[in-house]
């Protein structure tokens, strides 16, 4: 099956419009769900093409912790800021 560019580039856009990098870590569910809301495709076949098609570009980087995976939306590669768990009173 052939995937337009034109539903990569709408995924992409939207993503980055809703600032995506904010959701963290998430299953694929997370991502699938979002994909197919984009694009209006139902079919999951067609729409974990588009997403692997986005992880391969570098859209979404893929984090393994323990046999779970995870995948965040980081496409400039941005740090995750570290937030410090002392209270200082």
């Amino acid at each position: 099956m052939r995937i337009s560019q034109e539903l990569i580039n709408i995924s992409t856009v939207y993503l980055q419009f809703r600032n995506s990098f904010n959701f963290g870590k998430q299953k694929f569910i997370i991502w699938k769900n979002l994909i197919s809301f984009i694009t209006g495709i139902l079919d999951l076949k067609t729409v974990r093409i588009i997403f692997y098609k986005l992880l391969h570009q570098g859209i979404f980087k893929k984090i393994k912790i323990g046999k779970s995976t995870y995948y965040r939306y980081n496409p400039t590669n941005r740090s995750i800021p570290r937030i410090s768990t002392t209270v200082i009173f």
